[in-house]
């Protein structure tokens, strides 16, 4: 039985798994990262599709239903642990419906990584990531992951089609990894867009000013910002590529006037 404290809600309908299988256009060759496997529903499918699954599946109830499932499919590979402790991420596809409530986490690494994925998530969660300016739903997860891939939503899925039922609609979303992302510094970009999406309401001015001591900014600096009066949320990757580049000027000539000195 699932356990809803473990944040479990099974996929069952039938059509569902096949349409995300599909979706995925998997090849013989595959290796697929599937996260939060469960009882198999979905591994079971996907192994008629590609040469190997790695299911990750920390819950050992569900674990003893998957290791009969290799009695059949001598192509599962089944690692009993959370995602977070697996290393080997070298995979050419992901297909998962992962917890919920780590969403956020498990979408990071797998656009860090760019691994090309189809991921069911609550909808909520699905429409933030595919999110672009000035919709209310565009966030630092829409960027953070626009950053490395391209979002696309599938379709909705009704509660009726998981056992339990959640209590929201979830939505079917592919990620392809974006090509040719600019060359500029990621750790300095994010922490930027960390600092301007904490003020994703106000202006771009009032929002670095609210950040001004994080972010190593003088009074004046503000001054040289592009976009200065749009809202934070009206910023697409390529204004806050325009915004990182002026932040790291600053920086560079701040460190440079400390040395001349």
């Amino acid at each position: 039985m699932p356990r809803t404290r473990y944040g479990q809600h099974f996929l069952v309908d039938p059509d569902i798994i096949k349409e995300e299988v599909k979706v995925a256009d998997l090849q013989p060759t595959d290796r697929v990262l599937e996260i939060g496997a469960g009882t198999g529903a979905l591994t079971q499918e996907l192994a008629k599709e590609a040469q190997e699954i790695i299911a990750v599946e920390p819950d050992h109830h569900c674990v003893h239903q998957l290791r009969q499932l290799q009695n059949k499919h001598k192509n599962i590979t089944i690692k009993q642990e959370r995602f977070e402790n697996i290393s080997d991420l070298d995979y050419d596809a992901c297909v998962s419906n992962i917890p919920f409530y780590l969403s956020a986490s498990i979408t990071a690494t797998l656009a860090q990584e760019q691994i090309p994925s189809v991921i069911l998530y609550q909808k909520s969660f699905a429409e933030r990531l595919v999110a672009e300016p000035p919709d209310t739903a565009y966030s630092r997860i829409s960027v953070m992951t626009q950053y490395y891939m391209i979002p696309v939503y599938h379709r909705t899925v009704s509660p009726s089609a998981f056992s339990p039922p959640p209590q929201v609609h979830c939505a079917l979303v592919k990620l392809y990894p974006r090509k040719n992302r600019p060359a500029i510094p990621e750790t300095q970009f994010f922490q930027l867009v960390t600092a301007l999406f904490s003020h994703n309401k106000n202006t771009v001015r009032k929002a670095l000013k609210s950040e001004q001591k994080q972010l190593h900014l003088n009074k004046g600096d503000i001054d040289h910002f592009p976009y200065a009066n749009r809202r934070v949320r009206e910023l697409d990757l390529h204004a806050l590529q325009e915004l990182m580049k002026v932040w790291i000027e600053l920086q560079e000539r701040k460190s440079f006037n400390d040395t001349t000195r």
